[in-house]
């Protein structure tokens, strides 16, 4: 339908013409439209009269009802937008930018917002946890399209899309760097200036004996080793995820953003195998909509423990246990 609704909108002002005239003609009003010079109406008619044999035309006096009704159904065809629900998520400043106009033309946008930037971080979690997820959990039970951005603390960021999953389809929205007035959707085109890989990805700590995993993935900034450093002052196993090329921007279509996820789920899984890991610490420099998308790759019932961690003046002051709620889920380094 929805293919058919922009092949349609394409071509609307031919297709609306012949229906309007055709159905003019049925009701034998060909004078009236002989003195219409709007669009072009009068010069389509003279050209129909002169090619259709008149026989047909006065045919089309006995099904001027069936016309009419293909004349209505191209109105409702070329108004008709499907509902979009939104979640705007915000957790770090009110007064966010809005979505793309371009989205508002074609949906009917139904927004939900998720507004937990009044709170005091990290003291009032407890209080902030039980709200974002009674919002998502009623979110996910609505049906329809979903869709997902805002500006949020990476852990409430991860939280949500971890509670979200992978199982039914979300649209994502990314507000870029450079000036960018709105929020614009990813791109869905297998366009090859998407395409953008890790360097290699670094396992450090291969010999300690601990079952505690620290993750850092840098798509937007590095991450540095002193920082790394904030979160336990125990040995653990590292794995580190950098993009050869890092920016704010880097990551914009959903192709490239699944391929890097695919890279982190499948090496991080064969590290917790290999070592029995049991707690992952995971430390991220990436954009909202991506952390969202990553957090949705993981698994309650088969991955570990993962904690993610929020920085603030060069160190990780706080994270959040994605398997717990309330104060259990509150993590203070």
């Amino acid at each position: 339908m929805k293919q058919l609704c922009k092949l349609y909108k394409k071509y609307y002002y031919l297709i609306f013409t012949l229906l309007f005239i055709l159905f003019l003609i049925s009701l034998g009003t060909g004078e009236i439209l002989k003195k219409i010079e709007i669009g072009e109406v009068s010069a389509i008619y003279n050209t129909i009269v002169a090619f259709v044999p008149e026989k047909y035309l006065m045919a089309l006096q006995r099904i001027s009802f069936p016309i009419g009704i293909l004349l209505v159904m191209s109105i409702i065809l070329f108004v008709w937008k499907r509902r979009m629900n939104v979640l705007c998520h915000v957790s770090l400043a009110h007064g966010m930018a809005s979505l793309s106009p371009n989205v508002k033309k074609e949906y009917y946008i139904k927004e939900k917002n998720l507004d937990i930037a009044g709170y005091s971080y990290p003291n009032d979690l407890c209080q902030v946890l039980g709200e974002q997820d009674s919002v998502i959990k009623d979110f996910i039970a609505i049906k329809g399209i979903h869709s997902y951005y805002g500006i949020a603390h990476t852990p409430l960021i991860f939280r949500a899309g971890y509670m979200y999953g992978d199982q039914q389809e979300i649209h994502l929205f990314h507000r870029a760097r450079n000036n960018s007035a709105n929020f614009e959707e990813w791109d869905a085109s297998a366009d090859t200036k998407w395409e953008t890989s890790f360097r290699e990805i670094m396992e450090e700590n291969k010999s300690c004996k601990s079952n505690n995993l620290i993750v850092a993935i840098s798509t937007s900034l590095e991450i540095k080793n002193i920082e790394i450093a904030s979160i336990t002052n125990t040995k653990c196993h590292i794995i580190r995820f950098q993009l050869q090329t890092l920016g704010f921007d880097i990551i914009g279509n959903y192709a490239q953003a699944e391929n890097l996820r695919k890279q982190i789920l499948s090496k991080i899984r064969e590290v917790v195998k290999k070592y029995d890991i049991r707690c992952i610490h995971m430390v991220i420099s990436s954009s909202v909509a991506f952390t969202f998308f990553l957090g949705a790759g993981f698994s309650s019932q088969h991955d570990p423990d993962v904690i993610v961690y929020h920085y603030d003046n060069g160190k990780y002051v706080w994270g959040i246990d994605m398997k717990k709620s309330g104060l259990d889920a509150i993590i203070i380094p």
